[in-house]
């Protein structure tokens, strides 16, 4: 599939003599194309994770839920003792329910991405944003750590880390 997103001629400056030259020619061609697919898959899920989170950030649920895989799981990493926020969602009916009571509950401001990382079908995203809680009215600022894993172009699992304890004293009534 990618070897059809372009010839040789594009990137080698011409024709291919057809002699032993062609092989390495084509072996060249074949890296150049690996690397532009781990580009394509990179931008693919990077893509991907920044349309999903624009999607929560803006409130828009059902959206949300279309970058989902079926069998995704959520997980805010603490305890669920800390707060009724950290239950940890398995499967896409699951994990629904749990981005709905966040939205409600949570709105994201001033968000600034600061790092993101894909290897593989596994990508890591570093953000700050301003934190309101709708409930209580109390507000503060986090920095998050996610990790995903991405299966069939969806997110199949999202474990996020912050500071869960502020996290909690934001919930609480």
């Amino acid at each position: 599939m990618m070897a059809s997103l372009h010839s040789g001629a594009i990137f080698f400056g011409g024709p291919f003599k057809t002699h032993a030259g062609l092989a390495v020619a084509v072996a060249r061609d074949c890296a150049v194309d690996a690397r532009r697919g781990d580009m394509i898959e990179r931008a693919a899920i990077e893509t991907l994770i920044r349309d999903a989170y624009a999607a929560r950030h803006r409130g828009d649920l059902d959206a949300l839920m279309d970058y989902f895989h079926p069998e995704c799981s959520y997980r805010l990493a603490g305890g669920p003792q800390a707060a009724e926020v950290f239950v940890q969602p398995d499967g896409l009916e699951a994990v629904r329910e749990q981005m709905a009571g966040l939205i409600a509950t949570y709105v994201f401001s001033n968000i600034e991405e600061l790092a993101m990382t894909v290897d593989g079908e596994t990508a890591t995203l570093h953000w700050r944003a301003d934190v309101a809680c709708k409930p209580t009215g109390r507000s503060g600022s986090f920095e998050i750590m996610d990790v995903f894993t991405v299966s069939d172009g969806k997110l199949k699992s999202v474990t996020q880390f912050t500071d869960t304890a502020g996290v909690a004293r934001l919930s609480s009534v």
